[in-house]
């Protein structure tokens, strides 16, 4: 059993070779082994340690080489392996984490049932998020398609990358397209009433969170009731006075609203292919008893305690 990235890595390119190799839902299957190595590698590069189960001590010693007599290593689930990338990966959201889980529940399926989940499968209706996301994972590691799958594979998946992603342009120049057409036929007290309800509909939208840009709608032009929201990718600086703790985040983009023409998009790949989805910073301001959580009942809390009482 290894937890090292090299070996990780390694691995990846065998399942990748049997994947090649195999014929139906046996290279689909090792297709999704080489996607969880790929995935366990990340982890690995940073630290082994990110790898281990936090069940028992003996799987944290077990990533730093050190193994204790009578205790066999246990890593963490596909689960928390693909919730930790969604932390460390730039642009692998939620969404991407949530796709990964679906991808290893077929593999499961395969495994541990009598069902065959590959055999109605349309290969081309996974395999774009697949090797999407390997693409994703590799970048992040340096690496290409080709430095695991073959030159033959790599070219396939590149090809469905780039056909989607036209696809994904097209669908939504059509969405932007409608829209905007459909907005140009309101007309006088309509027009008003729309902007009106916009402006409290955006005042709502932002009144409790400030991880928002303010854009222009591609659609109508308005640009003040119109966001881009996002997921956490990394917290940049935290600075923390008496008073209160200011919580600077980079976000990417992964939902957007035009509450004055409704025009709505809701994943990263649109918002990419909309001109939206370059990351960005906002920062959070809260109040230091609410961010460490001291309530009312700590109101003479002193401050100096807040750092250093940690009985």
């Amino acid at each position: 059993m290894s937890w090292k990235y090299d070996d990780l890595i390694s691995k990846a390119k065998v399942c990748a070779s049997r994947a090649d190799d195999g014929d139906g839902s046996v290279g689909e299957f090792w297709y999704l082994v080489a996607l969880e190595m790929i995935s366990r590698a990340v982890l690995s590069k940073i630290s082994p340690a990110l790898l281990a189960h936090p069940s028992a001590d003996a799987n944290l010693y077990y990533a730093f080489d050190i193994k204790l007599p009578n205790k066999k290593p246990k890593s963490i689930h596909n689960k928390d392996v693909f919730k930790r990338c969604s932390h460390l990966v730039p642009d692998f959201t939620t969404a991407e984490a949530e796709v990964c889980e679906n991808l290893m529940s077929f593999r499961n399926e395969e495994m541990h049932t009598g069902g065959l989940p590959f055999e109605n499968l349309e290969s081309t209706s996974w395999k774009y998020d697949y090797f999407r996301i390997c693409s994703m994972l590799l970048t992040h590691l340096d690496m290409k398609l080709e430095n695991i799958f073959t030159s033959k594979i790599a070219g396939f998946g590149e090809e469905l990358i780039k056909d989607n992603n036209k696809k994904i342009k097209t669908e939504v120049d059509k969405l932007i397209k409608d829209v905007k057409k459909a907005f140009k036929k309101v007309k006088g007290p309509e027009k008003i009433a729309l902007k009106e309800q916009a402006k409290i509909s955006f005042k709502r939208a932002t009144l409790y969170s400030g991880d928002f840009l303010e854009v222009e709608c591609p659609a109508c032009g308005n640009d003040n009731s119109c966001i881009v929201r996002g997921e956490v990718a990394k917290v940049i600086d935290t600075v923390t006075t008496y008073e209160e703790v200011a919580t600077e985040k980079e976000i990417i983009p992964t939902k957007f609203n035009c509450y004055l023409c409704g025009l709505a998009v809701d994943s990263y790949p649109k918002l990419y292919a909309m001109g939206l989805g370059d990351h960005f910073q906002v920062e959070e301001k809260v109040p230091a008893t609410e961010y460490f959580d001291l309530g009312e009942e700590n109101e003479d809390y002193s401050p100096d305690e807040m750092y250093y009482n940690n009985d």
